[in-house]
């Protein structure tokens, strides 16, 4: 059952007016109380594809962002957006919250490219760090743990308020979640170094963390970690005054101990630097623009990429000589998978496929690296001082995104699989449900049901080779294919399923879809070769 415009649901409670928009988890709707005034609300409604384990942790969610709505305004905490209600309707479950009618920060930062003003982000931080002030003082010990441009919205009157308290932490709880895994929950591009690594309890830091990372943004127009690290706002907007750029700064620090102990503290920092620069105009900065000079001469990795294979090429032909290609000298071993039909999707579609070589297993730690040291390729954001984390050289990598691992084919001389290609290598030509038969068996892959909590060694799991050896195609990690997932062309499409997933997403013919752009614990790739003539 889904929800139609001109409805009037939850016992003639909410008539709902309108679309607002539509998320990967949920939909949200405009609608009117029907009592107390006419008052207009927000009604937020699972989208009716997830699986019935991802909905029930939405219900949750729901339920306690409710839970925690009440209490902050109780505790009459500003700027927050509350939630009302979270009440069953038919097999699904609804949240009404209070509607913001200017939108969100990340809409509004789309439409202006070039950043917001100095004085805007300000204005935007102060009412943030407002509600978190009220929010981490609280007896619950609350931290947000999703603090992002989405969770940010505007009222009538421009006033930014924090949204989104489904994923909060309170006393005594645990970072694990059925989305999570053995990690916290949250959105990656904003989360602090602590909240991807361990799984125990937050401080406020934290939020404090994902604050820098959006006033960084509001700045600059750029995420922070997709710059280079050490990287200030001064540095990509010379107007962004002296006094600011400290205050990102230390907000960004890797210890959470060395950042501001909390929102009060980064309010007065805030504070003070506003009414100086109110009273001297736009300050210039002094800082040294040997990093900005370093960044404006920087290639783009897929452009460096093609210049290195045509140098490459240009090398052989003077030698006479023919060199192996990238893939092969950093170890990656591929398999062929023969000419011939195979059953394809949950409906068993019969197709053919020329012959091609397909990785046997997903791209490692080590030959990821040997890319970034080849091409100056940003690090995945958890490599801590540009390292691997110990003990994981033979870990697929991940933290990568679709470009990523495409500027990582091109300079390998492969590229990423199709879908067809991609499925036909994990379950044969039968149309088996996993790549070793139709039946589910534990201990053939790394899934949420093995309750390790992290990625495992690529062919740990020699025992769920699918039929023509390749390794680890179900389970471990998600596996970033060639095709859009959509006709719009905003998705590209996954396979395999994960480490914190469950069996039912690791069948071959499964597939979900996530922004190209978009970085993951949970995502990496494998690689298709190029036919020996393009070589």
């Amino acid at each position: 059952m889904t929800l139609q415009q001109g409805q009037t649901i939850l016992n003639g409670k909410y008539h709902i007016l309108s679309l607002i928009g539509e998320g990967g988890m949920a939909r949200v709707w405009l609608a009117e109380e029907m009592t107390f005034g006419g008052r207009r609300v927000a009604i937020k409604e699972p989208r009716d594809d997830l699986l019935p384990d991802l909905a029930q942790e939405v219900r949750l969610r729901y339920q306690r962002e409710v839970q925690v709505c009440a209490v902050l305004e109780t505790a009459r905490v500003p700027s927050i957006v509350r939630a009302i209600t979270a009440e069953p309707y038919g097999e699904t479950f609804l949240l009404a919250m209070e509607y913001m009618p200017r939108g969100d920060l990340a809409t509004l930062l789309k439409q202006h490219p070039e950043g917001l003003s100095v004085q805007r982000a300000v204005g935007i931080a102060l009412d943030l760090l407002a509600a978190l002030e009220g929010v981490h003082a609280h007896e619950m010990e609350i931290v947000h743990r999703d603090v992002k441009p989405s969770n940010v919205l505007f009222s009538q009157e421009g006033k930014a308020h924090l949204a989104d308290f489904g994923l909060a932490q309170l006393a005594g709880m645990s970072g694990r979640s059925q989305l999570a895994g053995g990690h916290h929950p949250g959105t990656p591009m904003y989360m602090a170094p602590e909240q991807e690594a361990s799984p125990r309890s937050l401080t406020p830091a934290a939020d404090l963390f994902a604050l820098g990372c959006i006033l960084f943004e509001m700045l600059t127009a750029k995420r922070y970690k997709r710059v280079r690290p050490g990287t200030h706002a001064s540095d990509l907007q010379p107007e962004v005054p002296d006094w600011l750029d400290e205050v990102v700064a230390r907000a960004l620090i890797e210890d959470p101990w060395d950042r501001y102990a909390d929102a009060a503290e980064m309010i007065e920092s805030m504070r003070g630097g506003k009414e100086e620069f109110g009273s001297q105009g736009t300050a210039t900065v002094t800082r040294s623009s040997s990093l900005r000079q370093s960044r404006s001469e920087a290639v783009e990795p897929a452009s460096r990429a093609a210049r290195m294979r045509d140098e490459e090429s240009l090398a052989q032909r003077d030698t006479g000589q023919r060199t192996m290609p990238t893939w092969q000298r950093i170890g990656i071993e591929m398999v062929t998978i023969p000419e011939g039909e195979f059953l394809y999707g949950e409906t068993r579609e019969r197709i053919h496929l020329p012959e091609y070589a397909m990785a046997k297993t997903a791209v490692t730690n080590a030959q990821y690296m040997a890319f970034v040291e080849a091409m100056g390729q940003e690090i995945p954001k958890h490599w801590m001082n540009g390292k691997i984390p110990r003990g994981k050289r033979d870990h697929p990598v991940v933290n990568v995104s679709w470009h990523d691992a495409a500027a990582f084919c091109e300079w390998a001389g492969c590229r990423l699989p199709t879908e067809q290609e991609w499925e036909k290598g994990a379950r044969g030509t039968d149309g088996r449900k996993y790549p070793w038969g139709d039946g589910w068996e534990e201990g053939r892959c790394n899934t949420d049901e093995a309750e390790i909590c992290d990625t495992t060694p690529v062919g740990r799991y020699p025992n769920g080779a699918s039929p023509y050896g390749l390794l680890d195609m179900a389970g471990n990690v998600w596996e970033w294919c060639e095709d859009w997932y959509d006709e719009a062309r905003k998705h590209r499409v996954l396979r395999g399923g994960s480490w914190t997933y469950t069996q039912y997403v690791a069948r071959s013919a499964f597939r979900v879809w996530d922004y190209p752009d978009y970085r993951s614990y949970y995502n990496g790739f494998r690689c298709v070769a190029l036919p020996t003539s393009s070589l």
